[in-house]
């Protein structure tokens, strides 16, 4: 989220973005490792500060079983 920016100092580049209505935005980004409880070993991945959620990008996403279960859970695994 945009307010952990101050902590992480300064952005290693801009990265654009496109989102889902077709817009393009460049965001303050870092180069980072990021290890979730369940995977057998860290990643290295970039960390895009925008909005004020964390949200995990496809290219974490693709390597997890992740299931919508009805509304009522998510759940996630390795």
């Amino acid at each position: 989220p945009l307010s952990t920016v101050n902590q992480m100092g300064r952005p290693h580049f801009a990265h654009s973005l496109e989102l889902a209505d077709g817009s393009v935005v460049n965001a303050p980004a870092y180069y980072g490792v990021l290890q979730l409880i369940g995977m057998s070993s860290p990643t290295a991945c970039i960390i895009v500060a925008m909005g004020d959620e964390p949200i995990l990008g496809r290219g974490v996403i693709d390597e997890l079983r992740v299931t919508f279960d009805h509304g009522h859970r998510l759940i996630v695994e390795a």
